[in-house]
């Protein structure tokens, strides 16, 4: 039921280019039937068949053995499937130490083929190698193929190069997974890999990563541009270089952003693409400048000292001066010079500039729009050559009353439109005048009355104390002048001066 003819093949992979055709037409055993070796076997043999056959899709070929020995073992090196072309099936069996006999029989599974349609399949080649006898390896790579199905690295000896493809071929080494898929490719163009490692650097599709299991931390260079280093069990992002430019330090404390700002110590200092700078802490610096003024030690600005000398700007942390070295402000601990006998000022204003024909003053003060306006307070005495007064306030009585604000000025331009009696303000009224809530024990202020030399009318200043302590009336019309006192001890009153009538 099985016949076996030799027939040309031109396409057949091997160089006779004739091949053996086996062909079942009805029951055969086992299955259905094929060809054999019945090699004998002996003590640890290794019997390799190689065999070149064109089998039908959906069909096996099958091995078939008498007994090769007590332990030994055997197994397909290649898959058995058919495919319908030409294919290599390789079949290993080793011998074991005792009751030997034949083996390497091989046949084809499947439904058993009849007259009306046999099972045909065709052999172009096929040998047995006895690799304990001849070869004496386990493996064997020649001229002729691959005598194994599986090559390890420790039995493939390079003494000079591996050369794969040239100047003529483009030859190629490729590495597959279990679904045959592509990994890794080696050709002229390089090395193509898909995943796997490189010296501890993981490769994914699109990504090459470091890792350190031991800490947790890596570093992941992604194919879209962005470089950066995390640890995924923990969730910290130390460092990071973005695709738009931008970068990250110091687990987020540091971030330079892809405008120009940024910021550095959790956003105490920080910067906006323009370069202006916002801070928040403390700067120690003891030399440079900042916006053209000099840091020395302990100072910004020029140098100076209490005695006057320097020029510009000096800030020290116990003095302060600004102008130049001819005239100038200090504000410090000690602004007078050792020349004044041991005299201690805290400011000082000097003003030595040269004017043929123009004032100088030491200091000018404006000021107004308050409830009441003071140039100038003070709880000690005022020391100097003169004190200039150029101002003075008009008084004008009326049936309805009058207005007087000692804080104002201390000489008063008085004038009426008829006699009237005047009492002059309460001690309630004058501390409010000078911003107390009640006037102090030692109170005192001095002030000047004029009559209007060309005004009618006439005032009397009522219950004023006279040169021998009683009280008085003064009366006031045109020319007069009367200077007073007002005094809160021994207790408030009015006490008159001098009176000109």
């Amino acid at each position: 039921m099985v016949t076996i003819t030799r027939e040309q093949d031109t396409a057949a992979p091997n160089d006779s280019k004739y091949v053996l055709k086996i062909q079942t037409k009805g029951t055969a055993s086992p299955g259905n039937g094929g060809f054999y070796f019945g090699t004998t076997c002996s003590s640890r043999k290794v019997l390799v068949a190689r065999i070149i056959a064109k089998i039908p899709a959906g069909r096996n070929i099958c091995w078939a053995t008498n007994s090769i020995g007590t332990g030994g073992s055997s197994r397909w090196l290649t898959p058995t499937a058919g495919t319908g072309d030409w294919k290599e099936y390789i079949y290993k069996v080793v011998c074991g130490t005792s009751n030997f006999s034949s083996t390497h029989y091989f046949y084809i599974d499947g439904a058993q083929g009849t007259a009306s349609t046999p099972l045909t399949w065709y052999v172009a080649y096929a040998t047995v190698f006895d690799l304990t006898s001849t070869e004496k390896y386990t493996t064997t790579i020649d001229a002729n193929g691959v005598y194994t199905g599986t090559v390890k690295a420790n039995q493939i000896i390079v003494d000079s190069a591996l050369v794969v493809g040239g100047s003529s071929y483009n030859g190629s080494v490729s590495v597959r997974d279990a679904n045959n898929a592509v990994k890794v490719t080696l050709d002229r163009t390089g090395i193509t890999a898909v995943a796997g490692k490189i010296g501890g650097w993981a490769i994914g599709t699109s990504s090459l990563t470091a890792s350190a299991p031991s800490s947790g931390h890596r570093i992941v260079i992604s194919a879209s541009g962005y470089i950066y280093h995390d640890n995924p069990s923990s969730g910290k992002d130390y460092w990071g270089l973005k695709t738009d430019g931008s970068a990250t330090f110091g687990c987020g404390k540091i971030s330079f952003a892809a405008d120009g700002s940024g910021y550095l110590a959790n956003q105490n200092i920080k910067w906006d693409a323009g370069g202006n700078v916002t801070m928040t802490g403390t700067i120690n610096a003891n030399a440079g400048t900042i916006g053209g003024f000099s840091i020395g030690q302990g100072r910004i600005g020029s140098t100076a000292s209490g005695s006057g000398s320097g020029g510009g700007l000096a800030i020290y942390n116990d003095l302060f001066r600004v102008g130049n070295t001819t005239s100038y402000v200090l504000f410090g601990a000690n602004t007078f010079p050792a020349s004044t006998g041991g005299t201690c000022a805290t400011g000082r204003i000097v003003n030595n500039k040269y004017n043929s024909y123009l004032n100088n003053y030491g200091l000018y003060i404006e000021v107004k729009n308050g409830y009441r306006n003071y140039g100038v307070w003070s709880n000690a005495a005022l020391v100097g050559p003169a004190a200039i007064g150029i101002k003075m306030k008009t008084v004008y009585f009326t049936g309805s009353g009058y207005s007087i604000d000692f804080s104002a000025a201390n000489i008063f331009c008085i004038y009426a439109n008829a006699t009237y009696n005047v009492s002059l303000p309460s001690a309630s009224s004058v501390a409010s005048m000078f911003g107390y809530s009640s006037l102090p024990s030692d109170f005192a202020y001095v002030f000047t009355l004029f009559y209007s030399y060309n005004w009618g009318g006439h005032v009397n200043i009522m219950n004023v104390r006279n040169q021998n302590g009683g009280t008085t009336n003064y009366g006031m019309e045109r020319g007069d002048s009367l200077t007073l006192l007002c005094c809160n001890y021994p207790s408030f009153h009015y006490q008159a001066l001098n009176y000109n009538s």
